[in-house]
């Protein structure tokens, strides 16, 4: 549910609830929190001591913002399969391994990846 309010001589502005919001961005409760924290989405604005919302505005240009990131990944060949986009940024950022890069564990017959799975060799 949209809500109005007027802002002076900027005109209108819209509010949206979070609950909104996580319909439009598809993402968790926990994820949008995290995102607002860590500066990777705009934060709410407090109504009152209880309620929160966000500016419509301010959503829809970091939808469009996403976009338009997706979009620069697909023109440099970036993402066209599972994965391809985040061991990309994993090499481009570190020129490292990707986390989940195989390597040989000793005694043989299986491999662990860095997060600790083992799975055996074929």
């Amino acid at each position: 549910m949209h809500r109005r309010a007027s802002v002076g001589d900027e005109g209108a502005m819209e509010f949206i609830r979070p609950k909104e919001v996580l319909r439009l961005i598809g993402v968790s409760k926990v994820t949008l929190w995290r995102m607002v924290r860590a500066g990777r989405f705009p934060p709410p604005v407090t109504l009152n001591v209880t309620s929160k919302a966000y500016v419509l505005e301010e959503v829809q240009a970091w939808m469009a913002a996403a976009a338009a990131r997706r979009s620069a990944r697909r023109a440099r060949g970036v993402g066209s399969r599972p994965g391809d986009r985040r061991l990309d940024h994993h090499h481009r950022a570190t020129g490292a391994a990707a986390a989940d890069e195989p390597r040989a564990v000793s005694g043989g017959g299986a491999v662990q990846s860095r997060r600790g799975l083992l799975r055996p060799l074929r």
